[in-house]
């Protein structure tokens, strides 16, 4: 089964390392957008380059979803916003990091926090809820981290630091 037919669908894994070029990357993302025509799919894509340190980071992922002007940019915020979405009204979510071997380096002691966040959105997200106030039915929610062939090992440990384990690489 190909990566854009795997992140529409409601099954593991959920988090996947995408070793291409950017131009790669991008005909990924395009066959996703194909293959979830006619769905109420939403790609959020973020640049890890763009979100080195804590505040860019806030910054970035807050225009990839979109977040609501009233989100916060702090952690609690964030762990809010992921788990809700309700504004976006979607069926399955994607979140595409490119260079994501970047993504907070220059802050790199609050990437296992956004990983904490993340685990657990995605968790909520593929399990639904049975919240009387915010009930969710299990809805695909994916997470790529792409990085060059060439920085795959380091992307690889730090996320690992982090303590996010991604057994299987994609190269495209």
């Amino acid at each position: 089964m190909s990566i854009a037919h795997q992140v529409l669908r409601l099954e593991a894994p959920y988090f996947h390392l995408v070793t291409a070029t950017q131009e790669d990357l991008s005909q990924l993302l395009e066959q996703v957008a194909n293959q979830s025509a006619g769905s109420k799919h939403v790609t959020a894509y973020m640049k890890g380059s763009a979100a080195r340190d804590y505040d860019s980071f806030f910054l970035e992922i807050a225009l990839a979803f979109p977040f609501p002007d009233y989100f916060g940019r702090n952690w609690p915020a964030l762990n809010d916003c992921l788990n809700d979405l309700d504004w976006l009204d979607a069926d399955s979510y994607l979140l595409c990091i490119a260079d994501a071997d970047q993504l907070l380096l220059d802050h790199e002691a609050h990437l296992p926090t956004f990983v904490k966040y993340l685990k657990k959105s995605v968790k909520e997200w593929v399990n639904g809820r049975d919240d009387e106030e915010f009930p969710t039915l299990p809805t695909p929610f994916h997470v790529v981290f792409h990085c060059t062939p060439e920085q795959e090992q380091t992307l690889r440990d730090r996320l690992t630091t982090a303590n996010m384990l991604i057994e299987k690489t994609c190269a495209l």
